[in-house]
């Protein structure tokens, strides 16, 4: 193998340990929160900027007779 980074040392370094210490739910839960704020932002700042929508073609047609 030719891509061996390790050399067969079974003890971890530095950035593998730190690797192994990091908390998978915690960072999936604020890439989460993030999204969710991302999508609110988005989906406020687009209704507030949306044209007022027409009449529906019903409604106008009942209101001229």
């Amino acid at each position: 193998m030719t891509d061996d980074l390790r050399n067969h040392d079974p003890s971890p370094n530095a950035e593998e340990c730190a690797w192994m210490a990091t908390d998978a739910l915690g960072m999936f839960m604020r890439a989460f929160a993030s999204a969710v704020v991302a999508l609110t932002i988005g989906v406020t700042a687009s209704v507030m900027l949306a044209a007022d929508p027409a009449a529906p073609a019903l409604a106008g047609a009942i209101a001229q007779r």
